[in-house]
């Protein structure tokens, strides 16, 4: 690890199973359980909220100027690190590079993305819900999560806005459908 900056804690979620290089995938709970006991809320599945949307990567060799400008220019708060676009290495937000500053911005040119990133991250999959993936990010603290497949590659990210937007229309279309039953 260049730079000296500490990796942060273990973070793996989703369904269960396994990942490439043997990492778990669990609940939201933190319990390994058969994915045929978890609740399959009413709300929209992550698989709907993903359609059409690619995720953008950045290479864990990038600088720190790479990684902001990207960020700007694609206007999102965090891209996945991936040198294949599949293979999750980690996971690099803005929040990361200002937390960097205090004890490194004399030597922010110097740094890559590979000394911000955080290498274990918590994934979901497609057919989580978007009730599971609010839990986590608020239990995990966490604004991102990238959705992969069965093998653990990348398909998509979901953001804290996805998921606010996701509720606003599921709460206007009930909203909606309440008015229209009252009207009959």
């Amino acid at each position: 690890m260049s730079g000296g900056l500490p990796h942060r804690e273990r973070r793996v979620l989703a369904k269960e199973g396994t990942l490439s290089d043997g990492v778990s995938l669990v609940t939201a709970t933190g319990r390994r359980e058969d994915c045929g006991t978890l609740r399959k809320g009413s709300l929209m599945w992550v698989a709907q909220l993903i359609a059409g949307k690619t995720p953008i990567t950045i290479s864990a060799d990038s600088t720190i100027q790479d990684l902001v400008a990207a960020l700007a220019q694609h206007r999102l708060g965090a891209l996945i690190v991936s040198n294949d676009g599949r293979q999750i290495e980690g996971i690099v937000s803005e929040r990361d590079v200002v937390r960097a500053m205090p004890e490194n911005f004399t030597k922010l040119s110097e740094l890559r993305v590979r000394d911000l990133m955080t290498v274990n991250v918590v994934v979901a999959t497609v057919d989580s819900t978007i009730d599971e993936l609010m839990t986590i990010m608020t239990e995990r603290r966490v604004r991102h999560i990238p959705i992969v497949d069965a093998d653990g590659m990348l398909l998509s990210i979901v953001s804290i806005g996805d998921i606010v937007k996701s509720r606003i229309k599921e709460l206007d279309e009930e909203r909606q459908s309440l008015i229209g039953y009252i009207s009959q």
